[in-house]
């Protein structure tokens, strides 16, 4: 006979009273079988906290393996079903297909099932016997089965009024252990970390997870728990929000639920998911505390669904209450302890923004300790400055940025500084445009005190927090108590900073001042403070200068020196031009000055000079007088070298001409020869001099800088004579485009600053070289050398290392501003005993493209129009022609040249015109005959340096120019590049 009595699908350890209660249900089971005339006997019944518990009877195995399929099949659901059906009576159709299931899944024929009657009188379970062979159980076996199940139901209530004292038993022990595991020196913590373990081993839960509500917060203090990967529940915070959801904002302070799944999902609980997705299916809670005020929450949950019954929501709710007594204690000393620590905290942090040097350093330290000290998001501090700037807005936030905040709100939008306490600011229906804002950006919570000073409202101080309800009146009365003396702090730092700003723009203003400046005793005449200006313009270093007796450095006689003095303490000023001051080398500086006293707070007067020094302005009128005698010598060698070149046109023109003459001997011929030489002589003379009159005007065309050098030395040759001078030039050409006289003056400028810097003679070299598109030239002298402070202000007009007097200071401003013209650099390497090393760098000339020759139309006339003001240039040029072959037509002035071509346009052949003429210019002229016939070849003839009249169109236009004096070579060379040759040798047809 087998027997597997009885079974539990959900088994705990008080569920079954024990080994008595299964031998009686065993002894049951076998008489009804036997007695019955069954195969086997099977009871199932709702037993212990409403679970499923099962027992089977059977001979065989077979039947074993029946009872094995039963238990499987016998869910609760099934066995609620057919509990319900019993209690309508067994005959009917749910029971009959539930019995037919069962018989079918055990392999029975036929069967009969009688209730199992509890405490109440209600069914509580069902008694099966099954038979394999067909046909019906006859009335014995009815009545049998009534009995056994009567018998089973006696059992079943015995079983569980048992099991249901020795659970109390275990509640009333867990409890008194609870009890005394609570410290009431514990932590909140502490308090719930041992009473999680005793309350879930009290109601058999897979998990007891603590809560505490902490403002708008709760926080998980508390967890034992049987599922895997659980702790990470511990610290955990979740917003207070969701009791309604819980079932814990009413009277009643617990809640069972049978199934989690079956909880709606509208207004729960983030976490939900998280918890069905970890098994969780039955839970049951309890709230610590009144629903107005609570504590926290004691969460029971099971693997199983309906684990928890009322009866044990109230038994929860009991329990808990010496639980919740615990840790108000614990929160209160807690609270007390945090008040405490956050006025100590308070009173280091007023000490340390005591310290603070600036607004932004302060603000910077005051903010982030107050986020710290109140848990806080965010902190702001707005202050107005007493200038009446904008309000300065100071943030600490980890996500927002104060100068992003700024650009957004404007110094209007700040201006509430009141005192406010703030429990939701999403809820509230006005707030300034930052805090707005602030909303937006997820912060609730909000506590704002006023800066004041004097009773003055200077700004304000606020905290923010993310979560609702975080900040008690308290907390606002601790920020008021840091507000106060961090209101003072920011007023003295203001002014801090407003003597330390005035002091540095002094400071600086005398630093960087381009006067002398001296601060000076007026008793004893020591200088107190003076300038980097007027030690570099004295020779003297800053701390030469400190201590030193002003009347040392002038020379200003001692009497009107303190009469100056008395005047500047009695008046509060003075002023006077041109003062002499010695400088350290003995030298001497004029300096116009203006003194004013300085009244010191505590202190004697002290009186301050500043000066400006006027040598350099009394060297440069002195400057101008000499340039403007230059110009005027300049004007005058211009006039002179212009008509001494009409002269020389006439001398070398008739010279060349008498020279063909067949009618010379040998001697007549050599005269003239000495003649045309002497007259080419005056030419150089005076090209000389049109050279000097330019006054800076420039010709620029090819020049080779060989021939700049060698042009040079043969010039300043006399001049330096006490230096032995080197070159070293290519063979090859080194051709720029410039000016050749300007060129000659930079390089005769740089060797005669090295003869002044070599008295005693010396040795110069000069290297010239081609690289690439460059052309350097090297100037080199084995001079006394020059210090860095010299040589970084050499190129300046007016510096001069020289003894007044003896130098200018503008030869090698002069040389940098002509490299400068031609597109060229110019450096300068020296030292101290390392000689002077001057490197010129020009770009060379691009060779250019030879013009297409242009095709004239051969002119029709023979006539030569020749146009000056000067009758001898007139009848030279006109023999000229003559001999060329060409017939002359004179004009003494414009108007009657452009008379003569508007009346007989087609005669003439070309124009010979002098550009300086009294009267119509040689340009004007020129553009009135273009106007009668643009074709009509005009060549340029004068006196003057020709690029200094030509304009753009003028130079375009011309075929050719012809400096005078000129030969007659010279002028048939610009007819032919006229296109005109000697009638003679012209086409016909």
């Amino acid at each position: 006979m087998g027997s597997d009595v009885p079974n539990s699908r959900e088994s705990s350890d008080d569920s079954v009273a024990g080994p008595g209660f299964r031998s009686a249900v065993a002894l049951t089971l076998g008489l009804a079988r036997a007695l019955a005339g069954a195969d086997a006997a099977w009871a199932a019944w709702l037993g212990d906290r409403a679970q499923v518990e099962s027992a089977f009877d059977a001979p065989d195995p077979p039947n074993a393996a029946a009872a094995a399929s039963w238990s499987r099949l016998l869910t609760k659901p099934r066995l609620e079903a057919l509990l319900h059906a019993a209690a309508h009576g067994l005959d009917s159709g749910e029971c009959s297909g539930a019995l037919s299931d069962l018989l079918r899944f055990g392999g029975f024929a036929t069967g009969m099932l009688s209730p199992i009657s509890g405490p109440d009188g209600a069914p509580r379970g069902v008694l099966l016997l099954a038979r394999r062979a067909p046909g019906p159980l006859d009335a014995t076996a009815s009545t049998v089965a009534e009995e056994a199940a009567t018998v089973l139901g006696e059992l079943v209530r015995a079983s569980t009024a048992s099991s249901e004292l020795l659970r109390l038993r275990n509640r009333a022990t867990t409890l008194v252990e609870m009890l005394g595991s609570l410290d009431p020196r514990a932590s909140p913590e502490a308090v719930a970390s041992a009473a999680a373990p005793v309350i879930r081993r009290l109601f058999d839960a897979d998990r007891c997870l603590i809560t505490r509500v902490r403002g708008p917060v709760r926080e998980v203090i508390g967890l034992d728990t049987g599922f895997p990967d659980d702790d990470a529940w511990v610290g955990t915070v979740e917003p207070n929000t969701d009791l309604a959801w819980l079932g814990l904002d009413g009277e009643r302070g617990y809640r069972v639920v049978g199934d989690l799944r079956d909880e709606s999902p509208e207004g729960a609980p983030r976490y939900l998911p998280a918890a069905i997705a970890a098994g969780v299916r039955s839970v049951l809670r309890a709230r610590l505390g009144p629903a107005d005020a609570p504590l926290g929450i004691v969460s029971l949950a099971s693997r199983h669904p309906n684990a928890f019954t009322e009866a044990d929501g109230v038994q929860l709710e009991r329990i808990v209450r010496p639980l919740a007594l615990a840790l108000r204690l614990a929160a209160a000393r807690e609270e007390a302890e945090q008040r405490a620590r956050r006025a100590a905290d308070a009173n280091r942090l007023v000490a340390r923004i005591a310290g603070a040097r600036s607004q932004e350093e302060l603000c910077s330290l005051l903010l982030g300790e107050l986020r710290a000290l109140f848990g806080a998001a965010y902190a702001e501090a707005v202050w107005l400055p007493a200038d009446g700037a904008p309000p300065c807005l100071h943030v600490s936030c980890e996500w927002l940025d104060a100068e992003g905040l700024r650009r957004l709100v404007d110094g209007s939008q700040l201006s509430h500084h009141g005192r406010a306490l703030v429990s939701d600011a999403s809820k509230e229906p006005t707030g300034h445009p930052l805090h707005r804002l602030l909303v937006l950006q997820g912060l609730r919570s909000c506590m704002q005190v006023p800066l004041q000073v004097e009773g003055k409202v200077r700004g304000h101080v606020a905290v923010w927090h993310t979560l609702a309800g975080t900040f008690a009146e308290a907390d606002l009365r601790l920020l008021e108590s840091i507000a106060v003396p961090a209101a003072l702090a920011l007023a003295r730092a203001e002014v801090d900073v407003a003597r330390t700003r005035s002091e540095a723009i002094y400071r600086a203003a005398i630093a960087q001042s381009q006067q002398l400046v001296f601060l000076f005793e007026p008793e004893s005449g020591r200088i107190v403070e003076a300038n980097e200006y007027a030690a570099r313009a004295l020779g003297y270093e800053p701390d030469e200068l400190v201590g030193r007796p002003i009347a040392e450095l002038c020379t200003t006689p001692p009497e009107v020196l303190g009469g100056d003095v008395r005047e500047v303490l009695e008046t509060g000023g003075f002023a006077a031009t041109e003062r002499r001051y010695i400088r350290k080398d003995g030298s001497h500086i004029v300096v116009d000055i203006v003194a004013s006293r300085i009244d010191v707070p505590g202190g004697n007067p002290l009186v301050i000079v500043f000066g400006r020094d006027v040598s350099d302005r009394l060297a440069v009128q002195r400057q101008l007088v000499q340039a403007q005698k230059m110009e005027s010598l300049g004007q005058m060698a211009g006039m002179v070298a212009h008509d001494f070149n009409n002269i020389l046109t006439t001398i070398l023109g008739f010279a060349s001409m008498l020279k063909r003459s067949p009618r010379l001997n040998r001697d007549d011929l050599e005269s003239v020869e000495l003649i045309e030489e002497a007259a080419r002589r005056a030419a150089d003379l005076s090209g000389r001099l049109l050279a000097f009159s330019r006054g800076g005007l420039v010709r620029y065309g090819p020049v080779d800088l060989r021939d700049v050098v060698r042009d040079t030395l043969r010039l300043a040759e006399p001049a330096l004579q006490r230096l032995r001078v080197e070159v070293s030039l290519p063979a090859v050409p080194m051709v720029v485009e410039g000016d050749e006289g300007q060129l000659q003056q930079a390089l005769l400028n740089i060797l005669l600053n090295a003869r002044d810097a070599m008295p005693e003679g010396g040795s110069v070299t000069i290297e010239g070289f081609a690289e690439g598109g460059t052309a350097f030239l090297t100037i080199a002298d084995d001079g006394p050398g020059m210090d860095e402070e010299t040589r970084s202000r050499i190129f300046e007009p007016f510096f001069t290392t020289k003894p007044p007097g003896q130098g200018t200071g503008l030869g090698l401003a002069i040389v940098y501003g002509i490299v400068q013209a031609h597109k060229g650099t110019i450096a300068v390497e020296s030292a101290p005993g390392a000689g002077t090393t001057f490197l010129i760098a020009l770009p060379l000339a691009e060779r250019p493209a030879l013009p297409a020759p242009e095709r004239r139309r051969p002119p029709e006339g023979d006539l030569v129009l020749v146009v000056d003001d000067d009758e001898l240039v007139r009848r030279t040029t006109g023999t000229a022609l003559a001999h060329l072959g060409f017939t002359a037509v004179e004009a003494s002035n414009g108007r009657t040249a452009i008379e003569l071509v508007r009346a007989r346009p087609e005669r003439f052949r070309a124009v010979i015109l002098d550009l300086v003429m009294p009267g119509l210019t040689g340009a004007d002229t020129f553009r009135g005959i273009h106007a009668i016939r643009p074709d009509l070849p005009v060549i340029i003839c004068t006196g003057y340096a020709a690029e200094a009249h030509l304009d753009d169109e003028l130079r375009r236009a011309a075929v050719a120019v012809v400096q005078k004096p000129f030969t007659p070579d010279r002028l048939r060379q610009a007819l032919a590049r006229a296109g005109l040759g000697p009638p003679a040798a012209r086409p016909t047809g």
